[in-house]
């Protein structure tokens, strides 16, 4: 009975290695592709600096930094995307981006280590895929964290 124990034991170890194995593949192949920074980017600013990524999490998070919802509510082009633009509507909107983006191999990604791994080079937020208010969101958001971030193609309003 113990050495059927042992043998499970040892074939649980095997498939979790395996499953590690996988998932680091995959973390590698995605940033050789530059895919990693943005997910690893929300992946800190959600779990480490927010409380969590489902929707009221996030709705929490947004709430509790009034200057990003400040920031966006100057945005044309967000206040033609949404009615009224509130904690609560940008923060189920960051929910939507997540979910698109949404994986559970990307490494997360502070301000300091985003500097560590790409120096000066700054984050380029592009509006395709995204609409110009989901880019100007993360713009607002990830400037109020740090991180350094361009905006490619959205013009943003000039900030006092």
């Amino acid at each position: 009975m113990h050495s059927e124990k042992a043998l499970k034991d040892t074939e649980i170890l095997k498939l979790s290695l395996t499953l590690e194995s996988v998932r680091s593949s995959k973390r590698v192949a995605l940033i050789r592709a530059g895919r990693v920074d943005l997910r690893g980017i929300l992946e800190h600013l959600l779990k480490e600096e927010g409380t969590g990524t489902s929707e009221a999490q996030i709705v929490a998070f947004v709430e509790s930094h009034e200057l990003v919802v400040e920031r966006c509510r100057q945005e044309p082009k967000i206040t033609l995307d949404v009615s009224v633009v509130t904690a609560a509507v940008l923060g189920q909107k960051l929910h939507r981006i997540w979910r698109r983006l949404c994986s559970d191999v990307h490494p997360r990604l502070t301000p300091d280590q985003w500097r560590l791994t790409s120096g000066e080079d700054c984050i380029q937020l592009r509006s395709n895929g995204e609409s110009d208010s989901d880019v100007l969101l993360l713009y607002h958001l990830f400037d109020h964290f740090g991180y350094p971030v361009q905006s490619a193609d959205v013009v943003l309003r000039q900030q006092p």
